[in-house]
Parts: C-alpha cells; sequence; structure tokens
C-alpha cells in the first residue's frame, strides 16, 4: 500500500504561504511585444508564447466548430478554494465539472438551476460546496459537488415577500468571501442581502435599484451598487470617483481593505482615474490609474477585470484581460493578459501572454472574461484563437503563471493495516474485508478506519463522492472496485460483488416503453433520439406502477413527458415497477445542426402585400391575402398545408377564410423546419388584418434591460433565449408557470447589435428581432 500526498493536502500548504506572481515578469514593462503566430495547441496540451516565454498556456476543452466552451465570467472563481476542481460553462449545454489540476472532464454540472449561468459561487475554503439560487424555487442551495447533495438554506422569495422576479444580476459578483453574505434584488423595486450565519435579512434603503443587486465586497461589511458603497445596514455611506459604471470587479487592496476594481473611459466627477485598470478604495472613497493613459495608452475596449486571488495572502493582485481596438496584438495591452499588484495608492503591472481572441466572428463568448485562480498562479480565460482557427470555436485556455508549479504526487510506504475498509450492511457496520460480497438488495454504505479522518470514494465509474456514502439497495450494475483514499493519501479498495436477483425480476421480464413524437416503441436500453423529439417513458407489461427516477435524481410518474428534448436530458432514466424490478433507459439526444438552430430559421409572412416575419401563432381576419415564406432569403423552402398539400416557396394562399385555418410547415432544403399556426377570425369593424403580436417587448432598441409582456403565455412554462446575428445562442432565461405578466430580461453584458430573441412554451414559439445599443 502506497501513500499519495494528496492534491488537497499541498494546496492547504501553499494557501499558507505568500506568492509573488511577478516572478518571471518585468514590472510596468512598455515595450512592444507584437503578437507572433501560434498555432492552436491541441486539447490539454500546452504552447509557449514567444513574447512572454515565461507563461505556458493550456487548452482545457474540445468545442465543436460553431461552440464555445468559457469562464462564466471574470468576476466569478471558476476555481474551488484548493484548486482541485474547476467550473467552465458549456454555451447551450451548461456549467461543465473538470478536475482543476490535470483539467479532465469529470462530469455535467446538470443538476443545478441557478438563476443566471454566472450566479454559482465557490465556498471560500471548503473545496467541496458552492452555492446558488435555484431559479424555479428561489431556494438559496448548499451543494456538495461530491456526494451531489443539495441542502435548503433559506428561501429567498418567502423571505422577502417579493413578487416579483429574483435575481442575483445584472452585475453579479462573488459572495463575500467568508461565504456568508448572498445579495439579490425583487424585480426592479427593492434589494437584499441575507447573511448565512444569522439567518437575518437586510433591505438596502435604495431608491432606483435599476435591475441590478447590491453585491458585497470581500469584508461582507460594504456593498457596491451603481457607483455608490453601502453599508451592513443598508444605508448609503458614499459615491466613488466614477463617471459611469463599466466592467468590473470586487476584491482588496494589498492592504486587505475592500476595493473595487474597473475599466474607466472617462475621468471621474472629481477628475482622474482614467485608464484600463482602475483601483478605487471602497473604504475611503481614494481612487488611481494602476495603468494611466500616458503610458498604456487610451482604455482599451473588451476589457474584463478578475480580483479573484483570495488565497494569495500578499492580496491586492488583479488579472485583466484586454482586447483593444485593432485587436492584432501590436500595441502594449492589445490581445493581452496582464496581472497587477494593486497597493494602497500605486500599483505594478506584469504583462503576461496574448490570449489571441476577439468577437469578430463570436461576438460576446469571444471576449476572454479572464478568471484568476484562488492562488493567482493560473488564468482561465476564453480564445477563438487567432490565425487558422480564428472565429470557427471557443475554447477554455488556463495560462499558467512561472510562479505556478503544478503538483506532482510523492510517494511514501502507508503502514500495513494502517486504514482498514468500513461498509454498513443493511445498517449493520462491520469492517476489514476488501473482497465484499453481498445479496441483491442489501443497503451498502462504505467508510473507513480509523474514524474522524477525511475519506473520498471513487466509484467504478470514476465518480468521487464523500464519506459515508449510501449506495443504497445494491444490484449487480453496483459490481466493481471502489478506491477509499484518506485525507493523509492513504488508500485501500473494496471489491464489491452483487449475488443473485430479486425474485420475480429475471432478466427480460421488464422491457423499457417509450413514445417519441407520438408513437409507442419499446425494448431499447440505449436509446439515441433527435434534438426536438417528444420522449416519453414507461414500462412493459402494462397495468403496473411504475416510477422513473430522471438522470438528476427526480423521481416523477409513469407516463411521464419530458417534452421536445435536448442534450440537457441526455443520461440514465431508472424505470422502476411496483414490485420493485428495475430498467434503465440510457437516453443520448444528439445536438441540432448549426444551420438549423433556433433563431436561424425564422418565419415570414406577406399580409396583404405588407412582409413581416417571426410569430409562429399568426391571427388574421377573414379576408386578409396571405403568403408564406421563410428567412433567411435564398433558401429552396416547401409548404406543407394542414390537409397534407406541399407547395412551394412565396405561395399565394389568397384572401382566406376560417377553413384556411390550421398549421402549416416550413421546410428549407436543408430539412430545417418551423411552423406557423394559422387562426383566421370573422372580420369586425376597426379590426386589423395584420396579426396580433401575443407578446411585446420593449424598448426596442434597448440600453440592455428587456420589458417582456408575457399576457397570453399565463400558466405556460417558457423559455426566454437570445441568439446573436450567427445564430448563436448567448443569453437564456426560463419563467416558470407563476410568472408575471410583465417579465425582464438582462442585456446589458451583450455587445451592440442585432439579436433575435425567441419566446417559446410547449404550445406556441415567438422571434423578436432586438437592438442593443449599450452606448
Amino acid at each position: 500500500m502506497k501513500k499519495y500526498i494528496s492534491l488537497i493536502a499541498l494546496f492547504s500548504i501553499f494557501s499558507v504561504f505568500s506568492q509573488d506572481l511577478s516572478e518571471g515578469y518585468s514590472a510596468n514593462d512598455l515595450t512592444q511585444y507584437p503578437m507572433q503566430p501560434l498555432a492552436k495547441p491541441a486539447y490539454l496540451d500546452a504552447v509557449t508564447d514567444s513574447s512572454f516565454p515565461n507563461t505556458s498556456i493550456r487548452r482545457i476543452s474540445e468545442a465543436n466548430s460553431g461552440r464555445s466552451i468559457v469562464p462564466m465570467y471574470s468576476t466569478i472563481q471558476a476555481w474551488n478554494a484548493d484548486e482541485s476542481l474547476l467550473i467552465v460553462y458549456a454555451v447551450r449545454s451548461g456549467h461543465r465539472l473538470l478536475n482543476g489540476t490535470d483539467y479532465t472532464f469529470i462530469r455535467d454540472l446538470s443538476d443545478i438551476r441557478p438563476d443566471d449561468l454566472e450566479a454559482v459561487f465557490w465556498h471560500f475554503s471548503d473545496p467541496d460546496i458552492l452555492f446558488y439560487m435555484d431559479n424555479n424555487t428561489d431556494d438559496l442551495i448548499r451543494y456538495n459537488v461530491n456526494t451531489q447533495s443539495k441542502t435548503i438554506i433559506d428561501n429567498m422569495r418567502a423571505l422577502s415577500g417579493c413578487s416579483a422576479g429574483l435575481s442575483s444580476g445584472n452585475d453579479v459578483q462573488m459572495m463575500s468571501w467568508d461565504s456568508d453574505v448572498f445579495s439579490f434584488r425583487c424585480g426592479n423595486s427593492s434589494a437584499f442581502y441575507y447573511r448565512i450565519s444569522t439567518g437575518v435579512l437586510t433591505e438596502f434603503n435604495i431608491t432606483d435599484i435599476n435591475y441590478t443587486a447590491p453585491m458585497p465586497f470581500p469584508s461582507g461589511n460594504l456593498f457596491y451598487h451603481n457607483t455608490s458603497v453601502y453599508d451592513g445596514d443598508g444605508n448609503f455611506v458614499r459615491d466613488l470617483n466614477i463617471e459611469k459604471g463599466e466592467h468590473s470587479c470586487l476584491g482588496k487592496l494589498s492592504n486587505g481593505d475592500d476595493a473595487y476594481f474597473a475599466i474607466s473611459f472617462a475621468e471621474g466627477p472629481d477628475g482622474g482615474c482614467l485608464g484600463t485598470l482602475v483601483a478605487h478604495n471602497a473604504t475611503t472613497g481614494n481612487c488611481f490609474a494602476v495603468t494611466p493613459t500616458e503610458d498604456y495608452g487610451y482604455s482599451k475596449s473588451g476589457t474584463h477585470i478578475s480580483a479573484l486571488a483570495h488565497k494569495n495572502s500578499e492580496s491586492g493582485w488583479v488579472a485583466v484581460s484586454s482586447m483593444g481596438y485593432e485587436k492584432d496584438g501590436v500595441e502594449i495591452l492589445d490581445q493581452e493578459l496582464f496581472i497587477a499588484k494593486v497597493n494602497e495608492f500605486d500599483g505594478e503591472v506584469y504583462r503576461v501572454a496574448h490570449h489571441r481572441s476577439d468577437e469578430d466572428e463570436i461576438d460576446y463568448w469571444g471576449e476572454p472574461h479572464v478568471t484568476i485562480s484562488p492562488s493567482g498562479t493560473r488564468l482561465l480565460f476564453g480564445s477563438d484563437w487567432s490565425g487558422s482557427d480564428d472565429g470557427i470555436s471557443v475554447d477554455a485556455y488556463v495560462a499558467e503563471l512561472s510562479a505556478y508549479t503544478a503538483p506532482t504526487p510523492e510517494e511514501e510506504d502507508c503502514a500495513s493495516g494502517e486504514i482498514i475498509p468500513e461498509y454498513r450492511l443493511d445498517g449493520v457496520w462491520e469492517s476489514g474485508e476488501n473482497e465484499l460480497t453481498v445479496t441483491y438488495g442489501t443497503e451498502v454504505m462504505f467508510s473507513m478506519l480509523p474514524n474522524n479522518i477525511g475519506l473520498t470514494i471513487e466509484l467504478p465509474d470514476g465518480t468521487i463522492v464523500g464519506d459515508d456514502y449510501n449506495l443504497g439497495a445494491v444490484t449487480p450494475a453496483n459490481d466493481g472496485p471502489y478506491l477509499l483514499t484518506s485525507s493523509e493519501g492513504c488508500t485501500t479498495i473494496i471489491n464489491l460483488t452483487v449475488e443473485g436477483d430479486e425474485e420475480g425480476c429475471s432478466p427480460g421480464q421488464i422491457i423499457p416503453e417509450y413514445r417519441l413524437d407520438g408513437v409507442w416503441s419499446s425494448g431499447q436500453n440505449d436509446l439515441t433520439v433527435a434534438y426536438g423529439t417528444e420522449v416519453m417513458f414507461s414500462m412493459l407489461p402494462n397495468n403496473i406502477g411504475v416510477t422513473v427516477e430522471l438522470p438528476n435524481g427526480t423521481v416523477v410518474g409513469d407516463d411521464y413527458n419530458l417534452g421536445a428534448v435536448t442534450p440537457a436530458n441526455s443520461g440514465p432514466y431508472l424505470l422502476t415497477s411496483s414490485e420493485g424490478c428495475t430498467t434503465v433507459v440510457d437516453l443520448k439526444v444528439t445536438e441540432s445542426s448549426e444551420s438549423c438552430a433556433p433563431g436561424r430559421i425564422i418565419p415570414e409572412y406577406r399580409l396583404n402585400g405588407v412582409w413581416s416575419s417571426g410569430q409562429n401563432a399568426l391571427t388574421v381576419t377573414s379576408g386578409t391575402e396571405v403568403m408564406f415564406s421563410m428567412l433567411p432569403n435564398n433558401i429552396s423552402v416547401t409548404v406543407a398545408f394542414p390537409d397534407g398539400t406541399v407547395v412551394g416557396d412565396d405561395y399565394n394562399i389568397g384572401a382566406v377564410t376560417a377553413a384556411n385555418s390550421g398549421t402549416y410547415v416550413l421546410t428549407s432544403s436543408e430539412g430545417c423546419r418551423t411552423t406557423i399556426d394559422l387562426t383566421v377570425t370573422v372580420a369586425n369593424e376597426g379590426s386589423s388584418s395584420r396579426g396580433e403580436t401575443v407578446s411585446m417587448v420593449y424598448p426596442n432598441p434597448t440600453k440592455g434591460e428587456l420589458n417582456i409582456d408575457l399576457r397570453g403565455y399565463e400558466n405556460q412554462k417558457l423559455t426566454a433565449t437570445v441568439f446573436n446575428s450567427n445564430g448563436q445562442s448567448v443569453s437564456e432565461k426560463v419563467f416558470n408557470t407563476d410568472h408575471a405578466s410583465l417579465e425582464r430580461m438582462s442585456m446589458n453584458e451583450l455587445p451592440d447589435g442585432l439579436y433575435y430573441l425567441i419566446l417559446e412554451s410547449r404550445l406556441r414559439r415567438q422571434v423578436h428581432s432586438i437592438l442593443v445599443d449599450n452606448r
């Protein structure tokens, strides 16, 4: 038996000592280092930029063409407390959990539902824990990533009495650095913070919420909101010298004071404080430019800031990514990553890498959104990698600074018998056996002796869980080796064998059954369906009680309809009969083709000679002349009538009557489909022959906050998805069945330009063109 120094132990050692991140770099170097051609590294491989040879850049994801795997955001810590785990975000798929040191994929975090993709908060000291507010229930959740267990801390809606939408946006920052303070807003009317240790909710004394929740500084005693600082009583303290809120991050100066780090494109009301990186002391109100314009030029566009190196005892370390205006990596800070040590009155800048990314083809997701690790020794960023790979996809990369040393397991002997496998069988604890044979249905839990030491358990499929992990009633599917590792790095293995079978549950007796787009089939345990297929699960023989356990652990009844499925629905579904017999359907949902992505194919129609588009539910008065087509133009289209007749593009139905009502299916030559549900009503005096809009969005153009009128969607759960002009999803929000008639959606973080907002429920689907103009 060998003893391995665990990664947790190594990082605990690292966190005790200060780490000088400047090692290998020059302070305040104003030399130009033009970006040189560099081939995109293979997955998990590293390259070195000749301009910054002391930084290793490693690619940690494999995004398909047209897809993006990126940091959540620069203000949200990606690594857990000991840097053994890492979260990235796969656009249109969700959060992914990676190994924090070798960057290998662990699993999708499909069992969490934060209210925003950025609103996932690692605990600052416990590496197993993260927090989020559930998008459906508004519960503040404490989630254990190892055991996948959830603890409800409290319900923010019940505490606040809020009847509008709850959100931690639009300027999401981390919780306080003691993981005790969580902030949120109620619609646009009020804002609160909740202190976990006391269970006390405090309301802020703010007149204009401006759709933005105040965010806690690291101390948890001060809060930032719209250029102002508030105290723990929720009262105004001071205005910071800020002309306008821009991309920013809350952190600490080297002396430990709470600080607001931001880019500024204009001097503050009191003058000065202009530059790509400006530091504001929240305690005193003092500010200064860390990158003064006389040295580093005018403030760089596309700048994001991360001040989350909370484990580096020196404090004051900040990471910045800038794209610049030329985006060619020639001028100082253009296309660069840099770090800065920010003191109370001055700072030192260290340029460390080129990120090689822009938003020309990718828009928002092409911005690097650099995120500094807790120790500060690594920088996570996204890039579409300039050169031959430019604009094809966006992958996540880690810049490993010169001060970073990858942990290397060291071996030494563990005394024989020092750790002993322990297991609970049907409630009775036993120990000592490494070869464990039990009967079918035995309830099994694993642990280790001696007690009171930390323990992780690696299951046969590679999943890592915590101590006292309960396998439940085991079956032969649970057979295999279970690796138990103590916090000191000692290991032992339990080889589990489950004998026999449950009486009356012989193989083949229970058969999985499923309905795909209305057609029942059966017999397949590995089921692959296309994106958007309507799926329902059951079991044969019929007329037996059935429960279905979803991949996230939710248990539902027989004939449970998943609806139109997406890759997020992929996973194992456990079907259990009333007699206790089980079978599993492993569902795989294929990705939709990029050309048929939602928002790329838009219904188009001509009403009395006037072309319009975007509505899938169209109501007109009798006598209206109607013609159907599809956007984008210049593609072949066929139109299937409600009676099955198929005609070509731009087919003029003529003056319609009630007999023309029904569903028209529009199909492009590439096989992409959209529908128009046409309803023809009897004309009344003064009625319009143009279709009534089921929902309205305003203001349009918008400066970032969009009002969505959901009248007509009462008691329907729906999803609002925003796509850019390239058809890439850039934002998504889910409204539950209890949504208000007027809801809001933030588009503050999106670059200026044209977007498509798709509102979709089980019954209808609408497309709106939105123009974002934040400047």
